[in-house]
């Protein structure tokens, strides 16, 4: 076989919020690095039909060794909980029936398909996924697909070198559209995540073992974003400043090589101090910072196995206080002891913070491998399939957002509030 040439599909149909495919970036770069020729289709900038008509036309003109699909959202957690995996399995399918008599196999990752990869592989009739980060797994499946030694399992992880890697950035093109667009340009310092936060999916997708990624090679991806034209960069760390230590050797790297776009990304507020602050103002850290601290109850805190406490999110807001600097919190309503109560709390603590903006969401969703799915097995679900459609932690939201609406009316507070599906 002498055909070293792929297909990698952005599947995200998100039409809220366009997000630059990180991580088919990467994954189009270290291929490239690997001698393959590599083309790029976004469904971001158009439908499913409009897509297979291209994809028709591309299988005419070009011999693929493999189609790989990135499923990066199963649901918008932000939009009534819009559920895409049908659409995405539906899209797949009509794939695999253009492909059915090559020989061009189809192979499925991203973050969305390693949190349920055995039932979207079974209901896609894909020949391959990879679950967890896919440079490496991708590439070395080319390769045995390429010499016709094809894998028994069709199930395959392979770890990165996420620590030393550099990665070309704009290797997967398409980005004019999402600077028409103003979106971000993105990056990872590091991947993994020791937390164990009743409803996160980070230690699912990335695993528990932080991997730290050399502060100066991020700094230069962080200039390549810069001179690819991205207005501002995203962060997208499951939080930036865990650990402490290497968010501050990050921004020193940026401050050395003289980064000048805004950046952001989420802070845990037990790890922010006043050097943290120093080196985000220095290098030109967007304002306000982005503090995630879910809610005002330390009840509700542990209950999401939180390693922090309202004391800490006071501390926090002290030393913003303290420095002049604005800043944001994000929270999330519904969880397990959520009650008249520890909405009460909560909204206390926004209207004594005084935060520049409060994001809010209803419900806690709940995602396949994650310490809320096992505590709801067998009472909300069974089987992975199930998860094909949006689950959610049962809570009255209705009832929460009339005692959140009532706490914060005639406060001059600035929020959104996002409720997740129906009720």
């Amino acid at each position: 076989m002498d055909i070293k040439r792929v297909l990698l599909i952005n599947s995200n149909t998100c039409s809220l919020t366009k997000i630059y495919p990180i991580s088919l970036d990467y994954l189009a770069s270290v291929l490239a690095d690997n001698d393959y020729k590599v083309d790029t289709l976004d469904l971001a900038f158009m439908s499913p039909p409009e897509a297979l008509k291209i994809i028709r036309e591309k299988l005419r003109l070009n011999q693929y060794l493999a189609i790989g699909v990135g499923i990066r959202n199963l649901n918008d957690e932000q939009s009534g909980g819009k559920n895409y995996l049908p659409g995405i399995i539906d899209f797949i399918k009509d794939i695999k029936k253009l492909t059915d008599k090559t020989e061009i196999k189809i192979i499925l990752g991203g973050p969305g398909f390693s949190l349920m990869p055995r039932t979207i592989l079974d209901e896609t009739g894909a020949d391959y996924g990879i679950t967890g980060e896919g440079e490496s797994a991708f590439a070395t499946l080319l390769d045995n697909i390429y010499e016709y030694k094809m894998p028994k399992q069709d199930l395959l992880f392979e770890a990165a070198d996420i620590v030393n890697i550099s990665y070309r950035r704009g290797s997967w093109g398409n980005f004019h559209g999402y600077f028409r667009n103003l979106a971000s340009g993105n990056l990872q310092t590091k991947r993994g995540c020791p937390m164990n936060c009743l409803y996160c999916e980070y230690p699912v997708i990335e695993g528990r073992n932080l991997r730290l990624r050399k502060p100066e090679i991020t700094a230069g991806e962080f200039l390549q974003l810069e001179k690819l034209g991205f207005p501002r960069i995203y962060i997208v760390d499951a939080t930036f400043n865990n650990p402490l230590y290497h968010a501050k050797e990050v921004l020193r790297a940026f401050k050395k090589v003289k980064t000048k776009k805004p950046w952001t990304g989420f802070l845990n507020p037990k790890f922010i101090d006043q050097e943290l602050i120093d080196l985000i103002r220095q290098t030109n850290g967007e304002i306000p910072i982005k503090i995630t601290i879910e809610s005002g109850s330390d009840k509700i805190l542990r209950n999401l196995n939180k390693n922090f406490s309202k004391a800490d999110i006071e501390k926090t807001v002290k030393l913003c206080r303290k420095n002049k600097i604005d800043f944001s919190f994000t929270v999330l309503f519904g969880s397990p002891g959520e009650n008249r109560d520890t909405v009460r709390e909560t909204c206390s603590l926004i209207k004594e913070s005084k935060p520049s903006h409060v994001s809010m969401s209803i419900g806690v969703f709940i995602h396949p491998k994650t310490p809320i799915a096992a505590k709801t097995y067998k009472k909300l679900w069974q089987h992975e399939k199930d998860f094909v459609n949006p689950i959610i932690y049962p809570c009255d939201r209705r009832k929460i957002k009339n005692w959140i609406e009532k706490e914060l009316s005639d406060t001059g507070i600035n929020y959104s509030l996002y409720e997740g599906g129906e009720g």
